[in-house]
C-alpha cells in the first residue's frame, strides 16, 4: 500500500466470524487500527481504496448479515 486512501470501518461481530475476518482482512490488505473483545468482537480497521469492493464483497458473501460494519469515513495512508 503506497499512498493510497484508506477506507475506515468498524466491524462487530460474534467470536464464530473471527476466522472469517481475520482472513478477509488478509487477503485484502487490511490494517486493524484497534480491536476489543467483550461478548462480541470489534475492530477498527482501514481497506485500501484498491481492494475495499472486494473486501466488502466478501464480508456480504461470506458473513450475511452476521457481520455488521459501519463506515467511518476516508483517511490517506504513505508507506
Amino acid at each position: 500500500m503506497k499512498d493510497e486512501a484508506l477506507h475506515m470501518y468498524r466491524i462487530e461481530a460474534s467470536f464464530t466470524e473471527i476466522k472469517l475476518i481475520d482472513y478477509a482482512l488478509k487477503k485484502h490488505h487490511g490494517v486493524i487500527r484497534s480491536s476489543s473483545f467483550t461478548d462480541t468482537i470489534r475492530y477498527d480497521v482501514g481497506i485500501p481504496a484498491s481492494t475495499v469492493e472486494w473486501f466488502l464483497s466478501d464480508m456480504e458473501h461470506h458473513g450475511k448479515s452476521r457481520i455488521r460494519l459501519e463506515p467511518m469515513g476516508v483517511e490517506w495512508a504513505t508507506k
